[in-house]
Formats: structure tokens, sequence, C-alpha cells
């Protein structure tokens, strides 16, 4: 099977449309991706997983690809982007799954198995661990006070949270900011992903050159596929996913200190960025999980996990999925 053949459907629920690709037949597994990136980055999992007897479902999240993309940025809070995932398995009348997410993808994964246990039934999380224990005050305003610089830097989540700021500066070249997010956050001979998480001279990538040809991982028809879906969609709707952290704090207070219950793996590159500002959530994660059945540091790979290692997350998530499907907890749709 070749991406080629995955099957790309279009349904409207929840208030939005929603696309998404879909391969195999079996039990059930949702895939949620991150910024930025579409459905396109789970396509090397989706032919393994349909390969090995599941039905695969990545969708595009809202403002993304060719899902909606409502402009108020109210429409993009936690609640919204988990009840896609719920509304999309209604829809399709699925009784239960097992959800993935990557980057942004992966607190709507691990909001999905806090929210709804009876019908996400296995939660995988890469790149982002799911804390329990919630900050004490809101999330931008830990950022601007502990990982900004000087008065003319400021964190990168920071940076995202004035509308058309970030916008701007993306769109004015997509070709050029894809790819610098693609290859500055990759792992090369002497360098760790981004030397800087914060703005200089009002930009996120002044400093950024990306490699004249794309890494080993990734094609140049990969990097079309994606300046094609944001040169067409553009970057207000992913970036207003930055723009609710402080909503989703307020949105999410009731669940303070409550674990997930359904078993759990995370995953994460040695290289990844986000490692530098998510070592404490990563260290309580055994406690944040009450069923955590995995944590790996995957050696050699950086924030884009699943595209630049995809052997060795596929094994470790089939061999979770073939965990929860022996224990009868994942099954086969009547």
């Amino acid at each position: 099977m070749t991406p080629d053949r995955f099957q790309r459907h279009l349904v409207r629920t929840n208030g939005v449309e929603l696309s998404y690709l879909e391969a195999g037949d079996g039990p059930v597994v949702i895939l949620a991706h991150g910024f930025p990136e579409t459905s396109h980055s789970w396509r090397h999992q989706m032919t393994y997983l349909a390969d090995h007897g599941y039905r695969a479902l990545a969708l595009d999240l809202r403002g993304y690809g060719g899902s909606s993309k409502p402009h108020d940025v109210a429409s993009y809070s936690i609640m919204h982007l988990s009840g896609d995932l719920v509304a999309l398995a209604e829809c399709l009348e699925i009784d239960n799954a097992c959800v993935v997410g990557h980057d942004w993808g992966a607190p709507v994964a691990w909001h999905c198995a806090l929210f709804r246990p009876d019908l996400f039934v296995g939660v995988v999380g890469l790149s982002v661990p799911y804390r329990a224990q919630r900050a004490h005050a809101a999330p931008t305003s830990i950022m601007s006070a502990s990982l900004g610089g000087p008065e003319d830097e400021s964190f990168y989540m920071v940076y995202f949270q004035e509308p058309g700021l970030a916008e701007a500066e993306f769109e004015l070249d997509v070709e050029r900011t894809i790819r610098c997010f693609l290859y500055g956050v990759t792992p090369s001979v002497g360098r760790s992903g981004w030397q800087r998480l914060v703005t200089l001279d009002g930009r996120l990538l002044t400093n950024v050159q990306p490699a004249p040809s794309p890494p080993p991982w990734l094609t140049e028809e990969d990097i079309a596929h994606y300046v094609r879906a944001f040169s067409e969609g553009g970057f207000r709707g992913p970036l207003n996913l930055y723009r609710n952290l402080d909503t989703n704090w307020e949105l999410t207070r009731a669940f303070n200190n409550t674990p997930i219950s359904v078993p759990a793996l995370y995953l994460v590159g040695e290289h990844d960025m986000t490692r530098r500002f998510s070592q404490r959530a990563e260290s309580e994660l055994r406690v944040s999980c009450a069923d955590l059945r995995g944590f790996h540091v995957i050696r050699d790979a950086g924030h884009w996990l699943q595209q630049e290692k995809p052997a060795a997350v596929n094994e470790l998530l089939l061999e979770f999925l073939n965990t929860l499907t022996a224990e009868g907890r994942l099954l086969r749709p009547n």
C-alpha cells in the first residue's frame, strides 16, 4: 500500500467539515497531527497499521488541510478539538478506538482519553507529555516570565498570541517557512534542533537557514504537499490553537490532578527541542498516567518523530495496539 491508495473522506460534524485519510480494516486507530503539518505526517503509520490488521484514520485538525478553518480564535479550544474526534467517531459509528497524537495532536489525544475513556480505550502521545497537575497560573504568563529573553525577544508560543503577527511572517514565503520548521527542528551532525526558541528582531525564523535539500526522511513531494496545504489554507487557523493556551487552562481546571485512566504510551525523540521545557511533565508522567505502558526516548530523532523514525514508532505502536486488542479493550467494529 502506498499513500496514493489512501482514501480521502470529508464529513460534516460538530459544526465543521473534517477531512481525513482512511486505510485498512479492523480495530480503529485515530491519528492527530501537529503544527505545521497535516494528516500527511502519518503516511508511514497508516500503511503499516493497515498492513497489520488495523483501520487507520488520520484527520486534518480544524484549521488545517482540507478541514474547515473557522476564523474566530474561540473555535479552537481543546474542547472543540477533542470534540471533533469524538464527533468523527460517532459519525462513523465507531464504538471504541485508540487515539494517537503528535505535537499539538498529543494534547488533543490526551484530553480525548481524559474526557471519554469509554470511547478512547488507549492513548499514545508523541513529543508532548500529559501533565495531570495544571499550571498554577495562565500558561502564557509563565512563559513570558521564565522562557523569554531580553525585551525584544519572546518565547515562540507567546509570539504566536497576537493575531496576524506570526501569520504575516510565515505567509510571506510559505515554502521557506515550511522548510525552516521541518529542517530546523531536525537533528544534524553537531546540532540538536533549534538553538533558539524565541523571536529575534520581531521574527521567529530570522536566523534559520534551511539546508539546500530535504533530510533523508523527507522528500520534495512531501515538502510540496505541506507548502500547498498552507498556501491554500494559511496559518491563522493553526496558530489559533496556540491562542487558546490560557483558555484551555481555564476550561480544564476541573480536571486538575486527574490522571489518564486508560492504557497509555509516550514516545519522544532524543533531540526533540520541546524537551527543554517539558522535563517536569516527563518526570511526572507515571503519576499523570495511571496505566503507563511505556515511555520511550527514540535515539537520534528530533521533533518530527513519526516521519523521522517510522520503523521505531511503528514497532512500538503496533506492540501497544496488539496488547489492547489481546486484552479485549480495542475491538473490531461490528
